[in-house]
């Protein structure tokens, strides 16, 4: 008879992580955490992803956070720490809840203050929790004696915060025999309103709102919060006319006629400055007025008129109460709202939009890549944009229902929406993630594109394999195709993904051995653990590829050409053929001409069966080769 497993501290820690509702942990192995690596390999609940750096770690495991409501990242000590931190900086300003564990050396170092590869060589191990207590809501140091309380303490603080936690796990540590945990963690989140506190708050509401011309405001923390659904029934109970900050617009519905749009503070429309700064009062939900949102602090809002619901406190005017958590907020203001009656802010007319006149010779710009964007969203999908041009030409553009945008307005650092877009496909595999990255921001991140190849987030991978550490049979994952809006077609680079098509490309560390072959070691480099795979050649079409060569120079496969149509197909609707099949016209920009290039049939291209990334230039003012598909076949 077999002796059973023990119990162990890392044990107990992932089977908490998996209680969140955590199915996938970021990271980069390191010869610190590589045992207890394990442990995830053993965990039927989660798999390992493998990134290619800790910085895209921290960001992929921040876009699955925000969509999922908790993630992990596992990192070596010092070296791999020290990467991640930028990324765990934003979560905390974003209030993303993301745990980092770091592996560090065994408890014999540390007591004996032994100068260890990646440390400062000075014997003290406590440098980089300091760093990391400044970007973290809770942090603990793990033995065998404290570990099942310091863990359920920090994810707990984690979860009512809705911010990073930080846990150090030694090997040894790590290895320690442990009762299993009790209870789930998420139930166990304790209540922290204060009862009279919210009663006082509801009073004072009520006098505050009495007969005054009202305006709401929501903005990004409902959904830290865990408020988006309260906020909509909020709003929905009375009759005041409500608005957003510009990188919020999906947290509301956006097609009531009591919805202003976005406000943006001076640079705003008139019909929604008016909405928000001549109101007499102001209702704002998890809003932060940053200088991006106020373009550099021009609102013209007074403190005094503000009724504000904050994540653990309300405010009415200069009064502050609380605790109170915005669950509990909301349907105290709900009554509040009921008895004092505020009349709605009346609005201005909306102004006629100007019609837009399509011209097919004219040269695509920026301003007519943000409307292609928006109009071809399908709903209920994940738009993430970086910062910079595409964050701020997509800012306040309306959303189809059910689409939700993810960025860094107060973070703001440039590389974070690639790795980011990954962790929010494995978060929702039924959404459809679309990215809007610069080219030099992804160029800061652009490694993580093998990981969406691994992961099977691309489009020429028709089947899905099963993935992950335990090979287990999972939904599809959405699939994404990379093109620069301003090259017709894909890039070389990013064609050879497609041309040379792995049989079964594994995730980083898929075997313990291939682990430990990509683990960081003593000067802090790291390996990658190798995809095996055969290549296989992409069918090609000789009249294409002519017609290209003379255009570009380059080849591109039909397939890549498909996939670059799709997204100017879908503006019109689903796929439209002509007899023989599909069609790009393509323009070249320099001498004018016109090339018409035939696809073939092409019965299964959908708006279902592709994701967009689309890399983009600045300024606004370069021009682009002119739209693809200026005659939409019919």
């Amino acid at each position: 008879m077999s002796t059973p497993t023990p119990y162990t501290v890392a044990d107990y820690l992932f089977d908490r992580i998996a209680q969140t509702g955590v199915s996938d942990i970021f990271g980069v192995p390191g010869d610190f955490n590589l045992t207890f690596l394990d442990n995830i390999l053993d965990n039927p609940a989660l798999r390992w992803v493998g990134n290619n750096n800790e910085l895209n770690a921290g960001y992929a495991a921040d876009g699955y956070a925000r969509l999922r409501g908790f993630a992990a990242m596992v990192t070596t000590f010092g070296v791999g720490e020290l990467s991640a931190i930028n990324a765990t900086g934003g979560s905390y300003a974003e209030n993303v809840p993301v745990l980092h564990i770091v592996g560090a050396p065994v408890r014999f170092s540390q007591d004996n203050h032994l100068k260890v590869h990646h440390t400062l060589a000075d014997g003290n191990y406590r440098h980089f929790y300091e760093m990391a207590s400044h970007v973290t809501c809770a942090q603990a140091w793990l033995t065998p004696d404290n570990a099942a309380s310091e863990i359920d303490r920090v994810i707990r603080t984690m979860l009512i915060e809705s911010r990073p936690g930080y846990l150090v796990l030694s090997p040894d540590v790590a290895a320690a025999h442990i009762g299993q945990p009790v209870g789930n963690i998420c139930e166990d989140v304790s209540e922290f309103t204060a009862r009279n506190q919210l009663a006082a708050f509801e009073e004072a509401a009520t006098e505050f709102l009495k007969g005054k011309k009202t305006t709401i405001v929501a903005d990004r923390l409902i959904e830290r919060y865990h408020a988006k659904q309260a906020t909509g029934e909020f709003i929905a109970s009375c009759d005041l006319p409500y608005a957003t900050l510009p990188w919020s617009i999906g947290v509301v519905d956006n097609d009531s006629p009591r919805y202003v749009g976005a406000y943006w503070a001076s640079v705003s429309p008139e019909r929604t400055r008016a909405a928000v700064e001549d109101a007499e009062r102001l209702i704002t939900i998890g809003v932060l007025f940053t200088d991006t949102a106020t373009a550099g602090f021009t609102a013209d809002i007074e403190e005094a008129d503000i009724l504000a619901v904050d994540p653990h406190s309300a405010r009415v005017g200069h009064t502050i109460y609380g605790p109170i958590a915005m669950a509990d907020a909301l349907p105290a203001l709900t009554r509040a709202v009921a008895a004092a009656q505020p009349q709605p802010q009346p609005l201005k007319q909306a102004e006629p939009a100007e019609a837009a006149e399509s011209n097919p010779d004219e040269q695509l710009r920026q301003d007519d890549l943000w409307e292609i964007i928006t109009t071809w969203l399908p709903t209920d999908a994940t738009l993430v944009a970086d910062l910079g041009t595409s964050m701020f030409g997509l800012a306040g553009k309306p959303l189809p229902k059910g689409t939700e945008s993810m960025g860094q307005p107060v973070w703001a650092s440039i590389g974070f929406a690639l790795p980011a877009s990954l962790g929010a496909s494995l978060a929702a595999p039924e959404r459809r993630s679309v990215l809007v990255s610069g080219d030099g921001a992804a160029q800061l991140t652009v490694q993580e594109i093998s990981t969406m190849l691994r992961e099977k987030n691309q489009p020429d991978h028709g089947d899905h394999q099963q993935r992950g550490l335990h090979r287990r049979t999972r939904h599809p994952r959405p699939r994404s195709s990379l093109q620069r809006h301003h090259h017709l077609p894909l890039g070389p680079r990013a064609r050879s993904h497609g041309r040379h098509r792995r049989n079964h490309p594994g995730p980083q560390g898929t075997h313990p051995e291939r682990v430990k072959a990509g683990a960081r070691h003593g000067g802090g480099h790291q390996g990658q653990a190798g995809d095996g795979g055969s290549h296989h050649g992409s069918r090609r079409h000789p009249h294409h590829l002519e017609e290209l060569r003379r255009i570009r120079g380059e080849e591109a496969t039909a397939e890549e050409l498909k996939l670059l149509a799709l997204r100017d197909i879908d503006r019109h609707g689903d796929c439209q053929t002509t007899a023989g099949g599909l069609f790009i016209a393509l323009r070249h920009i320099g001498t004018g001409e016109t090339h018409r290039l035939e696809l073939g049939p092409t019965p299964t291209l959908n708006r279902s069966n592709a994701d967009t990334v689309i890399v983009c230039r600045r300024p606004p003012s370069t021009a682009y080769p002119a739209r693809l598909f200026p005659h939409a076949p019919h």
